[in-house]
């Protein structure tokens, strides 16, 4: 068997819809079950590297991060602890997604040695006034040591017109 982790872009085949609950961690439903409702619950959901989907992931090698900045602007970033060597270029990438609208912005790119990246993008997708628009993310940065891999990044935001 082979772990696959469980996503907003293949919970449906499962037959499960994430969600995210207080602390901003996500986990998954069976699709229909009540809001709130724990029934059948994955518990917070695990990456195949062990940690779990939130805006803010910590691993061994350093730290990412994906924000929304209102509804029009997102920012995501990365760290790498200088343990693991200094960053040489990064594969990097956001979707942003809602019930009636969806994108993909691609952020990778060279890293000229600082330990730290960010980015910022205006987001051009919409939702129904007071839906969701959520965001996933990350990717891999490619270090003087090897490779760092993110971990799953998630935000969300309330849509208003």
């Amino acid at each position: 068997m082979s772990f696959v982790e469980l996503t907003h872009a293949n919970a449906a085949q499962f037959g499960y819809e994430i969600r995210v609950d207080t602390a901003g961690y996500e986990y998954g439903v069976p699709i229909g079950t009540a809001e709130g409702s724990m029934v059948h619950s994955t518990g917070q959901l695990r990456s195949a590297s062990g940690i779990g989907a939130r805006n803010v992931v910590t691993g061994n090698c350093g730290k990412s991060q994906l924000f929304f900045q209102g509804q029009g602007t997102f920012m995501t970033s990365y760290y790498i602890f200088p343990d693991w060597g200094a960053p040489i270029s990064h594969g990097w990438n956001v979707q942003i997604a809602s019930s009636i609208d969806a994108g993909a912005y691609n952020l990778s790119g060279w890293n000229a040695g600082n330990q730290s990246w960010n980015g910022y993008r205006t987001v051009e997708e919409q939702a129904l006034n007071g839906q969701k628009l959520d965001a996933n993310g990350g990717g891999y940065v490619v270090t003087t040591g090897g490779v760092c891999q993110s971990g799953a990044l998630y935000d969300s935001v309330t849509y208003r017109d």
